[in-house]
Formats: C-alpha cells, structure tokens, sequence
C-alpha cells in the first residue's frame, strides 16, 4: 500500500543512519569490554591470593625457587591489574562516545521534528 500523493514523508536523514550504525557498533564495543572486565577483574582476584601464598611460601622456604616463582607470580599480578586498568578505561571512553552520539541522535531527532510537516502548519497556523 503506498502512500497517497499528499501524505508528506519526512526523508531519511543520512547523518542519522551514520549515527545510529556507529551507536550499534559502540555498544557491542562497550558489552564485551564490560565482560572482558568482569572475566579480568576475576582472573586478577584468583592470582592475587595465589601470588600472595607463593609471597609466605618464598618467606617460610627461604629456597631461590620459592623466591622466583613469588616473583614471577607478582609480575603476573601487576601485568593483570594493568589490563583491568585499561579495560575501565576503556570503558569509560566508550560510555562517553555512546552519551555523545546518543545526544546528538536526540538532536537530530528534535531537528527533524522542527522540519516536519505538522511543525510547519502550527508555526504558520499560530502566526495569523
């Protein structure tokens, strides 16, 4: 059923479209950096108690083996918490782009509003 030949449609805004695809993509982005953080901050929780018994093991044995495996198991630890650090970051970038394209789809959406049809005829009906 097509529209009859007076029925005003409003065009499809391309910027919007290129606004609402990068919204799609941004928000995939930011729901797997928030499962890769949740995986992360769990890995990093389990090696901090196992770096923290192989720091007393080190202590108690008083053995260089005991020591190189405490030290590599910190390393591990910091190396984890850098990329829990990163992650948060991450995500914070990717909130902000999602509030930022978010507003300007609301601009948009208000600007087209503006243009449409039914606007015009108020606007010129309340200037008579």
């Amino acid at each position: 059923m097509s529209n009859p030949p007076h029925a005003y449609t409003a065009p499809v805004s391309l910027g919007r479209w290129f606004v609402v695809r990068r919204l799609a993509g941004v928000s995939r982005r930011l729901v797997a950096a928030r499962d890769d953080l949740r995986v992360a901050t769990e890995q990093a929780a389990a090696l901090t108690d196992e770096a923290d018994d192989l720091d007393v093991r080190a202590l108690v044995s008083e053995s260089p083996a005991a020591r190189v495996e405490a030290r590599e198991a910190g390393g591990h630890r910091a190396a984890l918490q850098r990329e829990v650090q990163r992650l948060r970051a991450e995500i914070d970038r990717l909130t902000t782009e999602q509030d930022r394209l978010l507003d300007r789809l609301r601009s948009e959406e208000h600007t087209s509003e503006l243009q449409s049809l039914a606007y015009l005829v108020c606007r010129l009906l309340l200037e008579k």
